[in-house]
């Protein structure tokens, strides 16, 4: 009888052990899970809320690209509170971006939200914000890529009716569709060329593209 009370005593000794061993702590979840992020992982990208995520988005995903890498490196993380069963990790710094040999660096201030269950520490949502720079940047990349298609659609359709126009409604069969968060207006249009501007609804810059220039003007 006492070998048996000593075999189980080994076995919940183990059970307790393995427990404390390999359950992780808030703050090590809370940094795999913005590693997971990083590479892309859409369980993850899927629990970050708020209005302003998809600058996050747009720059994981791209980072899918073998020659787009992130390096979250110089992120810092501190647990800001944790209670019996629920924990919140702040993370910031600086995270850097890598395309073409090209290093970009953007600000991240991050919340992330945790649950304990089971004794396991699991994420129950994550919030993004962006630094204004870094809104900026991507507010004004969709007002120019939304630009850019205006200009391969102005030159359909000065192929096709000799003349470039003034009305966006006239582009659309070409394809061309407004896009919803950029106010785009086409300032001079005729037989010689034309002349737009573009800004996001949110942003503060405004572009242009003057035919005769035949370049964008940021």
């Amino acid at each position: 009888m006492r070998r048996l009370y000593h075999l189980l005593g080994v076995m919940v000794l183990s059970v307790l052990w393995s427990q404390t061993a390999w359950s992780a702590s808030a703050l090590d979840v809370a940094r795999e899970f913005t590693l997971k992020t990083m590479r892309g992982d859409e369980s993850a990208l899927e629990l970050w809320l708020g209005q302003d995520q998809e600058p996050l988005r747009e720059m994981i995903l791209a980072a899918k690209n073998p020659e787009d890498k992130l390096d979250p490196s110089d992120l810092v993380f501190a647990l800001v509170e944790e209670k019996a069963d629920t924990a919140v990790v702040n993370v910031r710094g600086q995270l850097q971006r890598t395309k073409a040999g090209k290093t970009a660096v953007g600000q991240v201030n991050g919340r992330i939200a945790l649950a304990r269950k089971d004794g396991l520490w699991k994420v129950k949502s994550a919030f993004f914000v962006p630094d204004r720079e870094t809104l900026e940047k991507f507010w004004a990349t969709q007002a120019e890529v939304c630009l850019r298609n205006l200009v391969s659609a102005q030159e359909m359709h000065y192929l096709d009716k000799a003349v470039y126009t003034r009305n966006l409604k006239d582009l659309e069969s070409t394809g061309f569709s407004s896009c919803p968060d950029v106010d785009l207006v086409i300032t001079k249009a005729d037989k010689t060329g034309w002349q737009a501007t573009a800004r996001h609804k949110k942003g503060s810059k405004t572009l242009s593209y003057d035919s005769a220039k035949g370049r964008l003007q940021k």
